[in-house]
């Protein structure tokens, strides 16, 4: 369970500061890993929860500290494609569900499906709008690479590929063999992006995977999948907080110590995205780009379909409650009942040439 599962159960967002959003992660994370069948559903638990959840995190073990080297290098942008939309790193999963010795679910995991990756047609597809080299940061014993990224403004969208690398073994991250999903468990460092909306820079909604194909015991091959409502601007580019997450040993009512970098990734074109109309109203009320999707949904728990139409007739289901099956990397709910909106980030890339409509719940919303 992440802290954004949490979110989901809590049923709106929450406003913390900082420390507070990474600590709560690192304690979801300590509790158990049960991911909601839905990317956005939930309900709300008692405070104290939330309360204990909180402390408990805080409460972690100081660290030295850390000297920062900055350099940058030309990424593999093939590789980084296939890290973040192929199968190679991370295949398909069945639906599994676990329940411990008292019942108690441990793992509520979907179907999910992932796709090959023609690593070439995705350059020509999305090369214009990826950085023009990777970056790399030297923050006391850990090197941080990002190879490539990419931004969607219109859908509120982004993807990362990274890898974080330390002698002796990466300290603190978990990752889930079931699906290559990473979480922080409090007893080492901890990434978090951040994107600006009219000139502040905030934590961006996330979940977070491991290439289990590149990654060794000195070196974890990472993708990124963000989400973020509040109006970004690809131009911005990104912040990287880089967080130790035992430097905060004093609990709750102290100054957060946790970050010991602040790591700038340059702003880049965004993807392009395309319009889906309301045939009765002719409003729009969907934007597809090739990386996500956002769409007025209304009340988030009543939408049990979603999908792409493609021009020759085939679909890319998205989501799918009736078959257990999500093929999101990451979704976010953001207002209130009964006027909500959704976003999605895809978990393959998506040729916006061949998109005709989008289907929600049977209707069918043609592309402008």
């Amino acid at each position: 369970m992440t802290e954004f599962d949490l979110r989901r159960v809590l049923g709106q967002e929450l406003d913390l500061p900082p420390v507070v959003e990474e600590r709560l992660r690192s304690a979801c994370a300590q509790a158990v890993r049960c991911p909601q069948k839905h990317g956005w559903t939930g309900r709300r638990v008692r405070t104290v929860l939330l309360a204990a959840a909180v402390l408990a995190a805080l409460c972690v073990g100081a660290a030295a500290g850390y000297h920062v080297v900055r350099g940058e290098r030309t990424a593999d942008q093939g590789q980084a494609l296939q890290s973040l939309f192929g199968e190679q790193g991370r295949p398909s999963t069945q639906a599994e569900t676990r329940y411990d010795a008292d019942g108690r679910m441990t793992l509520n995991l979907p179907n999910q499906e992932r796709v090959p990756l023609d690593g070439e047609q995705a350059l020509g597809q999305v090369g214009d709008y990826l950085p023009e080299t990777g970056y790399i940061w030297q923050v006391g014993d850990y090197t941080l690479t990002v190879e490539s990224y990419l931004l969607d403004e219109h859908t509120g969208t982004a993807r990362i590929s990274y890898r974080l690398e330390r002698p002796g073994g990466v300290e603190g991250i978990q990752v889930a063999p079931e699906d290559g999903e990473v979480w922080y468990d409090g007893s080492g460092v901890a990434i978090q992006f951040c994107t600006c909306t009219e000139g502040e820079w905030r934590p961006a909604g996330w979940r977070m995977y491991a290439d289990q194909s590149r990654s060794t015991a000195e070196s974890l091959c990472l993708t990124a999948a963000l989400a973020d409502g509040g109006g970004w601007h690809a131009e911005d580019g990104l912040r990287i907080k880089f967080l130790d997450l035992r430097r905060n040993a004093e609990g709750l009512g102290h100054r957060d110590k946790s970050l010991v970098a602040l790591l700038e990734l340059p702003g880049v074109e965004s993807l392009p995205a395309v319009t889906a109309c309301d045939p009765e109203t002719r409003e729009a009320c969907v934007r597809v780009s090739p990386i996500g999707i956002r769409l007025e949904a209304g009340d988030i728990d009543e939408v049990c379909y979603i999908a792409l139409e493609y021009s020759d007739g085939t679909r890319y289901v998205v989501s799918d409650d009736g078959k257990n099956l999500q093929n999101t990397e990451y979704a976010l709910a953001l207002g209130s009942r009964p006027e909500m909106e959704l976003i999605c980030c895809f978990n393959r890339l998506v040729d916006l040439e061949q998109v005709s409509a989008v289907v929600i719940d049977g209707q069918v919303y043609p592309i402008e």
